[in-house]
């Protein structure tokens, strides 16, 4: 594993951290208080919901990182040396 792929991972393991801290004071805020009011059901299904979109915003944020530093590196690598020496081919298995 090189120093890049490294700093990479923790880079999006603090945007995780700080994103899911977000979004639990969020949900803390908002359903704190709700379980003796009529509706806590459709309330919670609600934050349940855009708890999920949001965790899967977080994990979007994480693929374009990752597609932003391989998409350099592999242009930096093909400027760098012979032609069609930075396309690889990921091995191919069988489920079979």
């Amino acid at each position: 594993m090189s120093a890049w792929s490294l700093a990479l991972i923790v880079l999006n393991v603090v945007i995780h951290v700080i994103g899911l801290g977000l979004i639990n004071e969020s949900v803390v805020r908002i359903l704190s208080g709700t379980m003796e009011r009529r509706g806590f059901l459709a309330r919670f299904a609600v934050v349940l919901g855009v708890t999920a979109l949001l965790a899967t915003v977080l994990h979007g944020i994480e693929a374009a990182i990752w597609a932003t530093a391989n998409r350099d590196r592999s242009l930096s690598t093909a400027s760098s040396s012979k032609p069609g020496s930075a396309v690889k081919s990921a091995p191919v298995t069988s489920w079979r």
